[in-house]
């Protein structure tokens, strides 16, 4: 919604088609990420965490961060934190359940690579190819950021695909339409942990698109934590667990 805030008009109309249950949903969230802002605000002593970070970076650079400027940051920071490697979780396990070879190659590989799940941990999942195959397969396939990444054209403006773009216009990429383009990935629609690992018939796809957490300096800023939850989650998921999915779930995708 924040997005189409951009263009007042389409805001208007996707208000029409949009439950009330979502709006109220978002409502709770911001009430709750406010009052977490209120109560760390409250407190009488420094604690190495966000709002110390950003309240002590405004002020050395001669400024001061405003309530609902934190609040903001709180909203962004507990949603990303939180929405996304749930996401992307919840679509790994739809698509190894839907895919029992893939599924049987993972538990193989999991389970041959450790003796106990103690052995599990952040440094050891990383030794995983396939596992790890299967987790960028499902970044591409179930992209869990829905929104584009917005950029802002600088000065002189910039040519893209052919098309004149004047500066100061606001660009998205949309990482579903980029991962899906037969120009960028055979069998785009297809689940494939392969293509990750060598195989001859991928070695044409441009790997280097799947960004699902931005890139550059300004890329996600909890991606790393992202990575270590979804592998170690993954990982111990396949140890103890031998998982296939509800009847009532087989339209999950859509």
């Amino acid at each position: 919604m924040t997005n189409f805030g951009r263009i007042p008009w389409l805001a208007k109309i996707l208000k029409l088609f949009t439950p009330k249950s979502v709006f109220n949903k978002w409502a709770e969230h911001k009430e709750i990420s406010s009052e977490k802002v209120r109560k760390r605000l409250a407190m009488d002593y420094d604690r190495p965490d966000f709002v110390d970070s950003m309240v002590k970076k405004t002020k050395s650079a001669g400024a001061d961060i405003t309530f609902d400027e934190l609040a903001s940051n709180a909203q962004l920071i507990v949603l990303a934190g939180s929405e996304i490697t749930a996401t992307l979780l919840s679509a790994a396990t739809y698509y190894l359940t839907t895919h029992p070879d893939i599924l049987t190659k993972l538990n193989d590989e999991v389970r041959s690579a450790f003796t106990s799940e103690d052995e599990i941990d952040m440094i050891s999942v990383q030794k995983l190819p396939y596992m790890l195959a299967v987790l960028n397969e499902s970044l591409r396939m179930f992209p869990p950021v829905v929104n584009g990444i917005p950029r802002l054209i600088g000065p002189g403006g910039d040519t893209i695909i052919g098309q004149y773009i004047p500066e100061g216009t606001t660009v998205d990429i949309w990482h579903w339409a980029v991962y899906r383009n037969p120009h960028h990935f055979a069998q785009p629609n297809d689940f494939v942990p392969e293509r990750w690992l060598g195989d001859p018939r991928f070695d044409n796809d441009a790997k280097r698109a799947l960004q699902p957490f931005s890139t550059g300096p300004r890329d996600c800023i909890g991606k790393n934590l992202a990575h270590a939850e979804m592998r170690l989650i993954l990982a111990r998921l396949a140890w103890n667990f031998d998982i296939r999915l509800a009847e009532d779930s087989f339209d999950w995708e859509l």
